[in-house]
């Protein structure tokens, strides 16, 4: 009786018109978070075809690399990893990631390959790659950093070092989930040496803590 009540005091029409606003309300508010799941799929979507993309181009290297070691093509203190160090130096941002991309997987092939690839001088070009404006760069860096100090203690000492720690605990703090966890990785590689102390005196501590919870979560 109420409503009817109210329904009559309103002018012809007025009811109406405000059904349809609310109605209207409703269905945009509803329409812009289909826009933003939307949105948030695209993204995830995109992550996720850049991630296949970077493990094909891996497999690919990796395959191109197993092909030459046959053919004898890549030694210790080879010119490919002379011509991969010098592309870390004077390559553009892109070429530079290609690099570093290269160099990890030749650094996990063989202990002869790790060696040879700090004498020829790339950890330092590797470390100021993890300040570069790609996270693909960043993320490259980090793998490859991780695969030379991995098992091999006077690499360990020279990435340190070159400054590595600060550095890779600057993209744990700042840089997305994917480029965390290889900074993460190659932080726990690190800290295989004695540089537990100097790694959480640096910051590394909290952001680790967060990036656990992100994966948690």
């Amino acid at each position: 009786r109420e409503a009817a009540v109210m329904s009559a005091s309103l002018p012809p029409g007025a009811a109406d018109a405000k059904v349809r606003a609310a109605a209207g309300t409703v269905v945009s508010s509803d329409v812009l978070d289909r826009g933003d799941a939307l949105e948030r799929g695209i993204d995830l979507d995109r992550q996720r075809v850049e991630e296949a993309r970077r493990r094909a181009e891996e497999e690919r290297i990796r395959r191109k690399i197993e092909h030459d070691k046959v053919r004898g093509m890549i030694t210790v203190d080879g010119e490919p990893i002379s011509r991969q160090v010098a592309m870390l130096r004077v390559g553009d941002e892109s070429e530079k990631t290609q690099a570093a991309l290269v160099l990890g997987i030749l650094a996990t092939a063989s202990l002869e390959n790790q060696v040879a690839i700090v004498r020829a001088g790339a950890v330092s070009p590797l470390v100021q790659l993890l300040e570069g404006e790609m996270p693909e760069a960043r993320g490259q860096a980090a793998v490859a950093l991780r695969a030379l100090a991995a098992n091999n203690t006077y690499n360990k000492v020279a990435v340190v070092r070159a400054g590595a720690i600060p550095a890779l605990i600057r993209v744990l703090k700042e840089d997305a989930v994917e480029v965390q966890e290889v900074a993460s990785a190659a932080l726990q590689t690190l800290a295989e040496t004695n540089n537990q102390v100097e790694i959480a005196q640096a910051g590394a501590i909290v952001p680790l803590v967060a990036l656990l919870k992100d994966e948690r979560s």
